[in-house]
């Protein structure tokens, strides 16, 4: 699995899976989610619900990240569906990509967000004058 960031602010993320013993690689193309999708994103995959002293998610993980795929995917490469390629002219073409590739293009979305906010953050942080 691998990504490309776009100066256009769309990531692409590249998954290599395996069928009948042949690779192919599938593109995951994401735009930048907006702070509310972020805020309702978290939100998912926090919430929790109380049922007679017990307590759960109320949503489930892969459940968040199929929410956030779905709000950002522009478009994916690489997927045929009965011999035609999966473009967004097939107006289903969102729910036809498996539910673990968007979980795994949401996770590497969000490992380059965490890698980015941690190069920010050690730019920033003041010098504690040892040497």
């Amino acid at each position: 699995m691998g990504f490309e960031v776009s100066a256009s602010g769309e990531e692409r993320i590249k998954l290599v899976a395996e069928r009948g013993g042949v690779e192919h690689t599938l593109v995951h193309v994401l735009g930048q989610p907006t702070a509310s999708e972020l805020r309702t994103y978290s939100r998912m995959r926090s919430e929790v619900e109380v049922r007679r002293r017990r307590a759960s998610l109320k949503h489930s993980p892969a459940e968040a990240d199929e929410w956030l795929w779905d709000q950002i995917a522009v478009r994916v490469e690489g997927y045929t569906i009965e011999g035609r390629e999966l473009t967004a002219d097939v107006p289903e073409w969102k729910s036809l990509v498996p539910l673990l590739h968007k979980v795994e293009a949401v996770s590497a979305v969000c490992a380059v967000a965490a890698d980015e906010e941690e190069e920010l953050g050690k730019g920033s942080r003041p010098s504690s004058g040892a040497s």
